[in-house]
């Protein structure tokens, strides 16, 4: 593989398809699967009162019997298929595929994904998401089982969870401990909301990329939900965000040229050639290459491994910053919420991402701010989400205008998806994770209180 052979898969990846002009919103959710608990598992700090456990990965009662029963229900059977299996998984059922785009998946630690079709319009998404969750909770509920919505796994620890071995994820995990001190939190323990944007030319890209990335830490703050960590209150708002922020700094996070005004797409090849892909398969050899950058593999790569466009390509879909390009922009800066409430993350950056008066506004709030100060700003969010204070930088004040300008950008026709947010959160300076802090406090700070009032005895 060449300079040439890589510069072409790099513009590929990015280029669009001729419907460029289309305005689409891709909408990916996860959350965590629970079932009764039983006398096998493993003990907790207040087992008394600990109702559940999380779905595991295989048995009778299982995350792999959970897939098989969701393909047979009447809704999904003439349109879901299910995937080839992986070769170290033969077993397994990896997933469930839509043949108009949606899918079903599982993340390393058991959480649940729904990554659903680009969409034009809030009421389609919702509608998909209401289908999703109903035939989701039909089959959890026979078994007396919930879903649980929140950022960050409330009281157990990476270890304790069950894990999903593809091969992709066992060489990951195996790798975190190198390269930060959360890795293996943020793979198990960590659900997220993702929203998938298009744009319709680089310049277009470039833009919208730099803005959403200055936004980022606002975005956060003004939708965490993840307070409880190894069952405390550990004084963070958004533990998920801080578990990202200690995975990988090659591959994650907000790099400083993503905010520079001056960014060119370049920077994001650049950037790209400085991370190291996880593994590289080539026929029957793997090759585990976690630790070297693509550019030093491009240079001087091992004995035996010749590096392909495909090669490339693979490793492009394993970065993970805040804000990923492809041939769409993915915004994977949010907690996984309730479902009453996820319809806002799509509405909000709709109203500001496809509203040329909104993107006006977002650039004279942003483009001032100095590069050095996002790191900054995105420790605040983590820490106390809508209501953090930087110097001037009053997150609240900032993140009703932010939400105000995503209304008028909405306007009436689709503004009723994201008000009944705005009225009882933002303009209150309040976050769905101040509700769980006070769930919890009035629980006494014991999860199996706290998981006993939000969801039912499913021995009732």
């Amino acid at each position: 593989m060449n300079a040439n052979d890589l510069q072409s898969v790099f513009d590929s990846y990015f280029k669009k398809a001729a419907s460029s002009s289309q305005q689409l919103l891709g909408l990916e959710v996860e959350c965590f699967l629970l079932r009764p608990q039983s006398p096998h598992d493993t003990p907790v700090a207040d087992p008394e009162f600990v109702l559940f456990q999380p779905l595991p990965m295989e048995g009778a009662v299982s995350i792999h019997k959970l897939l098989e029963a969701l393909a047979e229900l009447p809704e999904w059977h003439e349109v879901w298929e299910y995937p080839l299996p992986e070769e170290s998984v033969p077993s397994r059922l990896l997933g469930l595929k839509q043949e108009y785009g949606s899918s079903i998946s599982v993340e390393p630690g058991g959480q649940f994904e729904l990554s659903d079709a680009p969409r034009g319009e809030l009421q389609e998404i919702q509608s998909s998401l209401a289908q999703f969750h109903t035939s989701l909770n039909h089959v959890l509920h026979e078994w007396g089982g919930h879903t649980l919505h929140v950022g960050m796994q409330p009281w157990l620890t990476p270890d304790q969870l069950p894990f999903f071995g593809k091969r992709r994820y066992q060489v990951m995990y195996e790798h975190m401990p190198r390269v930060g001190g959360l890795g293996r939190w943020m793979m198990k323990a960590t659900a997220g909301t993702q929203v998938n944007l298009d744009y319709h030319s680089q310049e277009d890209l470039e833009r919208k990329f730099v803005l959403l990335n200055r936004l980022s830490p606002f975005l956060s703050a003004l939708f965490a939900n993840s307070p409880i960590k190894q069952g405390k209150l550990n004084g963070s708002l958004c533990n998920r965000m801080v578990a990202w922020g200690d995975t990988d700094p090659y591959r994650c996070g907000l790099p400083d040229t993503f905010v520079n005004r001056n960014f060119r797409i370049q920077d994001y090849r650049d950037w790209t050639l400085n991370a190291s892909p996880y593994l590289l398969l080539q026929g029957d050899r793997k090759w585990v290459t976690a630790g070297q950058s693509f550019q030093s593999l491009l240079e001087a790569p091992p004995k035996g491994l010749v590096l392909s466009p495909d090669d490339y390509d693979a490793h492009l879909n394993m970065l993970f910053p805040d804000i990923r390009i492809k041939n769409i922009i993915e915004v994977r800066v949010f907690d996984a919420l309730p479902p009453e409430w996820t319809i806002a993350v799509p509405a909000v950056l709709k109203g500001l991402v496809y509203s040329e008066t909104a993107l006006r506004k977002l650039e004279t709030w942003l483009l001032d701010f100095e590069v050095d100060q996002f790191g900054v700003f995105r420790k605040a969010a983590a820490k106390e989400g809508i209501r953090a204070e930087i110097g001037a930088v009053d997150f609240a004040k900032l993140g009703i205008r932010i939400m105000e300008s995503a209304l008028e950008g909405l306007g009436s026709s689709e503004e009723e998806w994201l008000l009944p947010y705005f009225n009882r959160y933002t303009k209150h300076k309040r976050m769905p994770a101040d509700e769980v802090v006070a769930g919890f406090e009035r629980s006494g700070s014991s999860v199996g209180r706290w998981l006993k009032e939000l969801l039912p005895d499913p021995n009732a």
